[in-house]
């Protein structure tokens, strides 16, 4: 939904199951933003699909501020979004993610508006 309420754009986030790994830090779910869903046929079946972006999780444990996960973006070598096809039915549920600001000390100085512009941002999620 773009711009809603005079922001930036709007994506759903879910979570994907990606069939269950014991020795990954998500236990075999990803994170994921939608970006399009759409639907093809092909030789005669109709097949569900959403256009996502990954984000994994950010090292192999819970935050210890906030008990949840850390993720980022995933990036290629080239510096742009990792993007995938995948089915509809492998969607778990959808997810919220909480913007969380990495704590930094600056000089008083500093008014809101250029605080904002030298804060660095990551993603978290409670999974």
């Amino acid at each position: 939904m773009p711009w809603w309420q005079g922001g930036p754009a709007q994506y759903d986030c879910i979570l994907v199951d990606n069939g269950s790994s014991e020795n990954d830090p998500l236990c075999g779910l990803l994170v994921a933003h939608c970006l399009l869903f759409f639907s093809f046929k092909f030789q005669g079946h109709s097949h569900s699909c959403v256009l996502v972006k990954w984000f994994p999780p950010f090292g192999d444990a819970l935050d210890p501020l906030t008990g949840m996960w850390v993720i980022v973006p995933e990036v290629n070598a080239a510096g742009h979004h990792v993007q995938a096809v995948i089915s509809i039915k492998s969607i778990l549920q959808g997810i919220h993610l909480i913007e969380c600001l990495v704590q930094i000390f600056y000089p008083l100085h500093f008014t809101s508006c250029n605080l904002s512009m030298h804060l660095m941002h990551t993603m978290s999620t409670g999974i």
